[in-house]
């Protein structure tokens, strides 16, 4: 456990797992390492668990943690090299509703056609309620905020 002023009010405390005893510590007798299975193939392979606020999380895992702090990268992300690069580095851009003609646009642009974008009809039973937007569409609107030539 990392307890610090920024995760102490969130603290369980007593129950906290604690992996280096196998049964997963104070209140948490029976996890079930004992008895094989999943947990206890986890067990062998070292689990860890670790608690604290998420941007300490995030520095000791080198993965963002939802939570944390988010600054805007400056200078911009695309201006960095890899090296230059933090866990959490964020692009704030401005929202935008994606509408039927966007996404009509898009299709005729890059000569996507799937039913999922362009026929609203060939939807029932699908996993789509209503039209979708390609994830390129996305992408693209991402660079054109970003650096405005696309």
């Amino acid at each position: 456990m990392v307890l610090n002023s920024r995760c102490s009010k969130e603290s369980t405390g007593h129950g906290s797992p604690m992996p280096q005893l196998a049964h997963g510590g104070p209140g948490r007798a029976g996890g079930g390492e004992e008895m094989g299975g999943i947990r206890g193939i986890k067990h062998y392979l070292q689990r860890t668990a670790i608690q604290g606020h998420p941007e300490t999380i995030t520095k000791i895992t080198e993965q963002f943690q939802i939570g944390g702090n988010q600054p805007e990268s400056n200078p911009h992300v695309f201006r960095k090299h890899f090296e230059e690069l933090n866990v959490g580095d964020t692009v704030f851009t401005h929202k935008h509703t994606v509408t039927t003609a966007d996404i009509v646009n898009f299709a005729n642009v890059s000569g996507d056609n799937f039913y999922a974008h362009m026929d609203e009809t060939s939807l029932d039973g699908t996993i789509f309620e209503q039209r979708v937007a390609h994830w390129l569409f996305f992408t693209v609107q991402s660079c054109r905020t970003i650096c405005g030539s696309c």
